[in-house]
């Protein structure tokens, strides 16, 4: 399964906080999900970009970002995301997010970019996940 370093980073926002996201990697009927928490942000998004090639080049199974753990998403958390929906869109392959929280379903909403979206599935299967990363202090 795809893997990648653990990566620390801190913001230089308005607010000076710390930045932290976490990525597991995992298969599941025919699909590699990777299942984002925490903030998706300027700083996080090379790591997310590299666990998503990761996962793209892992085979040819549909790509699922798992999205309800996302507490907070700017516009490059998102650029980022729409960049790997577009690369795998001229290769015949979907990115869908899945289960997008409350935040990032508004950004979805307000981008005009809903369609990426797949609602919460009440039941999923279980899947064996492997710890791909963590950002943060």
């Amino acid at each position: 399964m795809a893997q990648a370093a653990l990566r620390s980073c801190t913001s230089s926002g308005f607010a000076s906080r710390v930045s932290r996201c976490t990525a597991t990697v995992a298969s599941a009927n025919g699909r590699t999900v990777v299942s984002l928490r925490g903030e998706i942000d300027l700083d996080s998004v090379r790591p997310i970009a590299d666990w998503l090639s990761a996962a793209i080049a892992h085979d040819d199974a549909d790509i699922v970002v798992e999205m309800c753990d996302v507490t907070f998403i700017d516009s490059a958390g998102l650029c980022v995301l729409v960049r790997g929906a577009e690369f795998l869109e001229r290769r015949g392959r979907p990115l869908t997010m899945r289960s997008p929280s409350s935040v990032v379903g508004r950004l979805l909403e307000i981008c005009a970019l809903s369609n990426l979206a797949e609602p919460a599935a009440a039941n999923r299967p279980a899947v064996f996940a492997s710890q791909v990363g963590d950002l943060g202090a």
